[in-house]
């Protein structure tokens, strides 16, 4: 057949031309040139265009912008800095307000025990959402969450239920403060309660190492300290060694001993009078 009796998708521009509007091409073969009936050619152009908008769906869908894992880390890390600074925040709000002069007063009520009516009767809900808008994030993105945003939730819930321990503490030594209590059972408060603002420092370096791994950078740590500064504890505490512990309880009881001696020896002595079993005797 000669090139000009040949048609013209059959010419050699034809056939680029073809390739490169394939789908609407084979639509207006179909009409055009198909001599099957209608019913078939309508189930040829619906099958056509079904195959079109595939193909349109996969190219606007492999448009669509991807977000890199550490834009995403840096987000969460950026949403769990604050839920972390709310946590050290409510500490250090405490801590101010039992140091206050009226601490434990409970009317009218003082601003340490609003605080730890707060501590006690509501859930860490800065915690619990930080960690479910950051999980968003890497849901909505396809990604796999980080094993570090799992440990800094535990760890954050952590230091929050550390606080709650630290202001029994507290307490108990303002109550020793006020007076009625022993050398030794104060020192020994103290302790307990400089044992627990530790324990929420450590967590709380946890959760900020946590925050420190999201991001790929250097762990990140709280400058520890020996005492909690507090209206109880407002200078440092030396550590004292059991020895002198030891001899500073003697020293308290000492007086308590010799009095009670001399009480029992006093009602021996009245005992033996002759109108001891009298009502009116100086032994009742």
């Amino acid at each position: 057949m000669s090139t000009q009796n040949k048609p013209w998708y059959k010419q050699w521009w034809g056939v680029i031309l073809t390739i490169l509007i394939w789908p609407l091409f084979l639509l207006w073969f179909t009409w055009a040139r198909s001599k099957k009936n209608t019913p078939i050619k309508v189930l040829s152009t619906c099958g056509v265009l079904a195959l079109l908008l595939i193909f349109i769906a996969a190219l606007s869908g492999s448009n669509k912008p991807t977000t890199s894992l550490a834009n995403l880390n840096s987000q969460a890390a950026s949403i769990l800095t604050v839920a972390t600074k709310n946590t050290e925040q409510l500490m250090s709000t405490g801590q101010a307000d039992a140091s206050q002069s009226n601490a434990l007063s409970t009317s009218p009520q003082s601003a340490f025990e609003k605080w730890r009516s707060t501590v006690e009767k509501t859930t860490d809900s800065n915690t619990d959402n930080a960690y479910k808008q950051a999980i968003a994030l890497y849901t909505s993105a396809g990604k796999t969450i980080p094993s570090a945003l799992t440990a800094w939730k535990k760890d954050n819930f952590t230091t929050y239920a550390d606080i709650g321990v630290w202001q029994l503490a507290e307490v108990t030594v303002l109550v020793d403060n006020e007076g009625g209590s022993s050398s030794s059972s104060v020192q020994s408060d103290k302790t307990t309660l400089n044992t627990d603002y530790q324990a929420y420092q450590a967590d709380l370096t946890k959760a900020l190492t946590d925050i420190s791994k999201l991001l790929g950078k250097p762990v990140a740590t709280v400058p520890s300290a020996s005492t909690t500064t507090t209206a109880s504890t407002t200078s440092t505490q030396p550590t004292e060694s059991l020895a002198s512990l030891n001899a500073q309880a003697v020293a308290d009881f000492n007086p308590i001993l010799s009095d009670l001696t001399q009480q029992m020896s006093q009602g021996q002595s009245y005992a033996t009078q002759s109108n001891a079993a009298n009502a009116s005797s100086t032994f009742h």
